[in-house]
């Protein structure tokens, strides 16, 4: 993952990065909060999403968001699909727990 590159697309991400269980590490103010929280996304795990995967977008990085102590608190589920005419279309899902 390029870190560097995720932080500059998005401002009120402070950190980025990978765990030393393979979870994605995020520290980032969110829902307007002045303070930043701090989640793990993991992404073999889409226990708790209910947004259910779409046929028309074929690609997805999906995931349940965790507190450090394990309690899940949301989760993603980024889709993504080829356009014909070149590029590409992305449907961008965050859910609360």
């Amino acid at each position: 993952m390029d870190s560097d590159a995720m932080l500059a697309a998005c401002p009120d991400h402070y950190f980025i990065g990978e765990d030393d269980r393979g979870r994605q590490k995020v520290v980032e103010t969110t829902g307007g909060s002045p303070l930043p929280s701090e989640f793990f996304i993991d992404y073999k795990d889409l226990s708790s999403l209910v947004t259910p995967a779409s046929v028309d977008y074929p690609t997805q990085i999906a995931g349940v968001a965790r507190t450090e102590a394990g309690l899940p608190i949301g989760g993603v589920r980024p889709q993504f699909r080829n356009l014909p005419e070149g590029g590409f279309e992305a449907w961008n899902t965050v859910e609360p727990c």
